[in-house]
């Protein structure tokens, strides 16, 4: 088959990598608007049976998390093991990247950098056996084709930002303050000396604190401080891409056109706060191929539609509770209610039970 993919992250990249080893013969293209050498974001989670059928059993980066914690007002009031079962592995956005290229590579993927996708006229449909859309939450190709796709969209009430910090967490950590500041903050390690920090508030204290108004300098200095306690004296940073938003949760009534295909963000996002994101475009990848591996283009397709749609109405419906969990919680931090607080602190994670996510086969289970 000839194969144009819309889009170098995981999802796309993982594709290419599936369809190459199935069949060699494919001829795959994968563009991007980036440059080779831009790897944007701080770090990935992904669950210890993800990486396999992509790199191989024996890629061995990434941080293995050793529990869950969460504090309240500096104090370390959860510190929970593992779970017996689907361990959960983090590692920098770049490092994912790079080893996704670099298996693609020597399987013989070709790579077009800084080509916008938006460039193609619609006859690339015509041109190819297959396209892949795998160009991420705001994708062209969805919007290009949105009044087949259907895409459907509804932002989370919070206000959140994607930030990073040299404090070790070993542990996916969360962070409740509700003086000062009343937020809410995700942090895990995913090398030595790096760890992502997203914090999230209301969109009562977003407005009322001015964070729109404040530089990333000015809103690092000051979670710094807000959270000196937990980071033990190491400081808040931020990237280029830095910015506060609210979750754009995304689902599409189909996903598939003619033979051009969504998947990954493009397809379905996931909140943040279980962490299935990148696995989940593993799935997508590893779903795509494998069924085109047995059946001809349209059928194939129909097939992936089918097998993936539950799964994302699965776990969006997983995403969104936790997601409201969030919500909940600052809303109470900002009311200082106390009794709201414990009973949501106690709802987390009662017994140390974990969400099976995307992947996980024969029982295996996450750690989000």
């Amino acid at each position: 088959m000839h194969i144009l993919v819309l889009g170098a992250g995981p999802a796309g990249m993982a594709f290419a990598i599936a369809m190459k080893q199935h069949d060699p013969s494919h001829q795959i293209t994968v563009v991007d608007r980036r440059g080779p050498a831009d790897t944007p974001g701080w770090g990935v989670t992904l669950r210890d049976n993800a990486f396999g059928f992509v790199l191989g059993e024996g890629f061995s980066e990434g941080v293995a998390m050793k529990g869950r914690a969460m504090w309240l007002r500096g104090k370390k009031i959860i510190d929970l093991p593992n779970p017996p079962i689907g361990h959960l592995v983090t590692m920098a956005r770049s490092t994912f990247l790079d080893a996704l290229q670099a298996r693609a590579e020597a399987l013989g993927v070709d790579f077009r950098w800084q080509t916008d996708g938006r460039s193609f006229p619609d006859s690339v449909l015509d041109d190819h056996d297959l396209v892949v859309a795998a160009d991420g939450a705001s994708s062209p190709s969805r919007a290009r084709f949105a009044e087949v796709f259907e895409p459907q969209s509804f932002p989370g009430e919070n206000w959140f930002a994607w930030l990073g910090t040299s404090c070790p967490f070993p542990k996916l950590s969360i962070l409740v303050r509700d003086a000062g500041l009343p937020s809410l903050a995700w942090g895990y390690s995913y090398a030595p000396g790096h760890s992502t920090l997203i914090v999230e508030v209301t969109a009562a204290t977003h407005e009322a604190q001015g964070l729109a108004d404040l530089s990333a300098a000015q809103t690092c200095e000051r979670l710094s401080d807000h959270f000196a306690e937990e980071l033990q004296g190491h400081s808040v940073q931020a990237d280029g891409a830095f910015r506060w938003r609210r979750y754009p949760n995304l689902i599409n009534k189909r996903l598939v056109h003619r033979n051009l295909v969504l998947i990954g963000d493009a397809a379905h996002t996931t909140h943040f706060s279980q962490g299935f994101g990148t696995i989940f475009a593993l799935d997508d990848a590893k779903a795509l191929a494998d069924a085109l591996a047995e059946s001809s283009i349209p059928e194939a397709l129909a097939s992936y539609e089918a097998g993936q749609q539950p799964k994302i109405a699965a776990y969006g419906d997983t995403c969104t509770q936790s997601m409201r969990w969030a919500e909940a919680m600052t809303q109470a931090t900002d009311a200082a209610d106390e009794a709201a607080l414990r009973q949501l602190i106690d709802a987390r994670w009662p017994d140390n039970a974990v969400v099976a996510g995307p992947m996980d086969h024969a029982g295996t289970e996450g750690t989000s």
